[in-house]
């Protein structure tokens, strides 16, 4: 529960999550309900996914979902909205320049996490501040943390790696 707190904390947010509904199931932390908290208790035990999931602890890391910066989009202090060609290539892994951003809210500082938004508000994911932007002349301003196309550049790595049906052909005579 530390690690998510304090991930939290970089993000300057207060929300009320109800402690007694987040269970942790090895390093993965999911938001359940009251059924759900008492099923998981009863009878699941250990299980992969139930709820929303929050996130995981990844080496003194809280690397969290995609839902829990949902979450705390409204709430966050440091935002950075950015173009439509800048938001297309955040979703793609890239980092942010300066020439991408067109509004900042807060005062992120060098080091400081920050949500990516486009131009309607939504979430993109989140970065480190490299740069602040207001001084940056090139180069990187975000790093690029998490963003929505994270999923999907893992589900196309694990099917690089799948080993192909190899079949022998065999001839008729």
């Amino acid at each position: 529960m530390k690690s998510l707190k304090l991930f939290l904390e970089r993000f300057a947010v207060q929300i009320d999550l109800n402690e007694a509904l987040i269970d942790v199931v090895g390093k993965k932390y999911f938001l359940l309900n009251d059924t759900l908290k008492d099923l998981a208790a009863r009878i699941l035990k250990k299980y992969h996914y139930a709820g929303v999931p929050l996130g995981e602890s990844k080496n003194d890391f809280f690397l969290p979902s995609l839902q829990l910066l949902f979450m705390i989009a409204e709430k966050a202090v440091n935002k950075i909205f950015v173009n439509d060609k800048t938001a297309w290539l955040f979703i793609c892994g890239r980092d942010i320049l300066k020439e991408g951003i067109t509004r900042v809210e807060g005062s992120p500082k060098k080091g400081d996490y920050t949500l990516i938004l486009n131009k309607h508000g939504e979430c993109l994911g989140f970065g480190v501040v490299k740069q602040l932007p207001q001084e940056a002349e090139k180069g990187v301003v975000v790093k690029n943390i998490l963003d929505l196309g994270d999923f999907l550049r893992r589900e196309q790595k694990q099917n690089r790696k799948k080993p192909k049906n190899s079949k022998s052909s065999s001839k008729k005579v």
